[in-house]
């Protein structure tokens, strides 16, 4: 997959949609949010380009994006973006929007 759109759904943040599979793991494993290193490669979006997430609750771009690398848009207009951080693990980003 190479475009996602995912409009007023009320996401908190990247990684509801990036890691939305991740209710199939069992029971007893966790998934360290802040090493996106330790995540299984199954969450990977290794093709994705075009991510689109407006209009929802996020409040800060986290180092789930580190799932999709290869993204080169970014569109979180019409959220609750306080923090963009992790931008660096995103070499091909062309187009960021980032609005209230």
């Amino acid at each position: 997959m190479k475009h996602l759109e995912v409009h007023k759904c009320g996401l908190e943040s990247i990684g509801n949609v990036l890691l939305c599979d991740a209710d199939n793991f069992c029971e007893d494993t966790i998934i360290d949010i802040t090493s996106v290193e330790k995540i299984p490669s199954k969450f990977s979006w290794s093709n994705l380009e075009f991510l689109d997430l407006r209009d929802n609750e996020i409040v800060k771009v986290d180092c789930m994006v580190k799932l999709a690398p290869k993204v080169t848009t970014l569109l979180l207009g019409c959220n609750k973006i306080q923090s963009v951080d992790f931008l660096a693990d995103l070499p091909g980003l062309r187009t960021l929007e980032v609005n209230a």
